[in-house]
């Protein structure tokens, strides 16, 4: 399992463990299990936008589940 140091004001945690993505939203106590598509470009894509200091972790989450790269289990 790997986990996410991240800076975002919609997400307070975020962990990958082979294909299941670990999501908890500022809004939430709850935990939201996701099954990323393509896990190393998931994380690939993330690490970019984390790395980025214009890069939004949330806008990121949400158009990959628009586009089905993250599909709620």
């Amino acid at each position: 399992m790997r986990n996410f140091n991240i800076n975002s004001t919609a997400i307070s945690d975020l962990s990958v463990d082979g294909d299941q993505v670990n999501i908890q939203f500022t809004s939430s106590d709850k935990q939201y299990t996701f099954r990323a598509a393509d896990p190393s470009g998931f994380v690939a894509q993330l690490e970019q936008v984390i790395a980025d200091p214009e890069g939004s972790v949330g806008s990121y989450i949400n158009r990959a589940r628009k586009s089905e790269a993250l599909v709620e289990v």
